[in-house]
């Protein structure tokens, strides 16, 4: 193989890597966002990831910020913070395992709100008796949805996982 030929295929293996990091993890469409370590401050995540999706308090005095990939929605990234604001945990929640908890746990829509993010589409889907909350998910590398079906109490009582049949075109992986 030629010098100039050398240059070209490692210029070639090059941007292939750079593109296949590119595809993969990160939440929201932030680019160059890499995922917070832990003991970061919060000031510091929030500069670089944005206004989360959803804020809450969590125990021991901490906060929860939650972001969505939008507009894909595939997956809820959770950062917990302590009472110091300082990162102590972060989660992909968006799981076959997490959603079929929550139908066997009984959730309330309050601890369903605070692990996933409130859905895209629930006000659609809210209106029906009982209420219905759906996420989309990757489980396996599989485009699937996570139907809550919530109790008259407000907890859920029964969860289905759903191909996601209206985005099988394959651009959402």
């Amino acid at each position: 193989m030629t010098r100039p030929a050398m240059r070209h295929a490692a210029a070639v293996l090059v941007a292939g890597a750079v593109l296949a990091g590119c595809a993969g993890g990160g939440s929201l469409n932030l680019g160059a966002a890499r995922m917070p370590q832990v003991g970061e401050t919060r000031d510091a995540v929030l500069a670089r990831w944005g206004t989360p999706r959803g804020l809450y308090d969590v125990p021991d005095g901490g906060r929860r910020l939650i972001y969505t990939n939008e507009p894909v929605a595939n997956r809820t990234d959770v950062f917990d913070f302590d009472a110091n604001d300082r990162l102590v945990r972060t989660e992909q929640t968006r799981t076959r395992e997490r959603f079929e908890a929550a139908g066997k746990e009984g959730w309330h829509r309050a601890e369903v709100q605070r692990t996933f993010g409130l859905p895209a589409g629930r006000d659609q889907v809210e209106r029906a008796e009982p209420a219905r909350w759906a996420y989309r998910f990757l489980d396996n590398q599989y485009l699937r949805v996570a139907v809550l079906h919530f109790g008259t109490a407000g907890a859920v009582v029964r969860t289905e996982i759903l191909d996601d049949t209206d985005r099988s075109d394959g651009r959402y992986r």
